[in-house]
């Protein structure tokens, strides 16, 4: 494996859960980790010179909390899962933007909402039903 996303709804993180993954170089970390559960040695033996990815607004607690600061490359370059239109916010543009992306058959971390590794109309009543359960 060379690469993970722990996904926004993401609360805990179980003991040795990456342990050993030594290929381990790309982390992408929708959660904020103030509010995630951390097992014990949980990245033993992955590769700190790999980039850990975050969202901007999670930028100054990767940095401080436990276990997630051993990385020495944390960028914030993350947007939120949704935020396809990258305005900070997820609402129906998004859905618009999203649309445009399946048809052109474009792909990024932000419009595969639904986490399967690409990016489809399954993303499209991914984010739809996220809107709705807002609301």
């Amino acid at each position: 494996m060379t690469s993970v996303t722990i996904g926004n709804s993401v609360t805990s993180i179980g003991n040795h859960a990456f342990s050993s993954c030594s290929g381990l170089t790309r982390i992408n970390a929708y959660p904020n980790p103030e509010k995630v559960s951390m097992g014990s040695i949980v990245f033993y033996d992955v590769p700190k010179n790999g980039t850990l990815h975050v969202l901007p607004k999670y930028l100054s607690a990767y940095l401080t909390a436990n276990q997630w600061r051993d990385f020495f490359k944390i960028e914030a370059d993350l947007t939120e899962i949704g935020d396809v239109n990258a305005d900070g916010e997820i609402s129906i543009a998004d859905v618009t933007s999203l649309v445009d992306v399946v048809l052109r058959q474009e792909s990024t971390s932000a419009s595969d909402v639904n986490g399967d590794g690409e990016t489809s109309v399954a993303d499209v009543t991914a984010l739809t039903d996220l809107l709705l359960s807002r609301q």
